[in-house]
């Protein structure tokens, strides 16, 4: 039976080693993880996106957007991050 603890480690392993760019944000706008892949799309390394707010990296992307409480979407070379 798998616990608690190993269901996160695997979530945060899914994650992490994803293709796909991405970013979890707080209800601040804050960027409180960045996988690899987005680190490597959006060119900044890990401590400096996770000093970051989404509207840092994408500037029409702020807490007022109407569309603050939904996924991030910037357009970055075709990929949506």
């Amino acid at each position: 039976m798998k616990t608690r603890f190993d269901v996160e480690k695997i979530e945060r392993a899914t994650v992490q080693n994803s293709v796909n760019s991405i970013l979890w944000l707080n209800e601040q706008a804050e960027i409180m993880h960045a996988n690899s892949a987005a680190c490597q799309l959006l060119m900044y390394d890990y401590e400096m996106l996770t000093r970051m707010k989404s509207f840092d990296i994408a500037p029409d992307y702020t807490p007022k957007c109407p569309d603050a409480n939904r996924i991030m979407k910037l357009n970055v070379g075709g990929t949506y991050v």
